[in-house]
Order: C-alpha cells, then sequence, then structure tokens
C-alpha cells in the first residue's frame, strides 16, 4: 500500500493552535488531546486515502479538496502525486463567521469554480 507524507502548512498549523487556545480556555489538557486526535485523524486518513475528501475547487490549477475532520472542523487540502503528500492548508472551524472564511479564501486565489 502506498502511503502519503501528510505536511501541515503554517496556515494549518496556526488554525490548530487557535483551536488549542480556544478551548484550552476551558481546560488546556482537554483541549491538547482533541488537537492532538485531529492531527493524527487527519494523519490517518490522508496518509492512506488523499482522495477521501471531495473536491472543492482550484488554486493556481491545483484542486484544493475538502475532508470533514470533525462535525466542527474541515481540512482544506491538495494532493500531490508525484511527491505522494498531502498539503494541508487550512483546518476550518464551522463555528466561525464563514463569510469571512470564504473571503480569505479568494483572496489566497482559492475559487470554486476556476476560470475556463
Amino acid at each position: 500500500m502506498i502511503t502519503f507524507d501528510v505536511e501541515f502548512a503554517a496556515t494549518a498549523k496556526e488554525d490548530l493552535e487557535n483551536i488549542l487556545a480556544y478551548i484550552g480556555e476551558g481546560n488546556f489538557e482537554t483541549a491538547f488531546d482533541f488537537v492532538e486526535k485531529l492531527v493524527d485523524r487527519t494523519n490517518n486518513t490522508l496518509s492512506t486515502a488523499p482522495y477521501a475528501g471531495t473536491s472543492y475547487g482550484h488554486k493556481s490549477g491545483k484542486e484544493i479538496r475538502t475532508f470533514v475532520l470533525h462535525k466542527s472542523y474541515t481540512v482544506f487540502y491538495m494532493v500531490d502525486d508525484a511527491k505522494q503528500r498531502v498539503d494541508v492548508i487550512y483546518i476550518f472551524n464551522t463555528h466561525k463567521d464563514n463569510l469571512e472564511f470564504w473571503r480569505h479564501l479568494k483572496t489566497q486565489g482559492i475559487v470554486k469554480f476556476p476560470d475556463k
């Protein structure tokens, strides 16, 4: 079985830190365990099934995929078959301001329907 490396971009790491800080306000140990489970599930799923998620859109001609990690969190990622690598770019908290996040994606060149 081929396995892919799963790399977390700086943006995804920042998302994880924000999750840790938000949940950690109540109990840091619980927050750390939760974030660790998010990372483990991301690694375990996407390393063996990189196309498990659904296609979201494109950035600079590369497909962006999403994977529902938890009822409150969705991972945005790209698959590089040549390098056998998955690049996690965002971990989106679905309880946040969706409109702001979608605008942010657009400013980063991530579009749901690319120009033809």
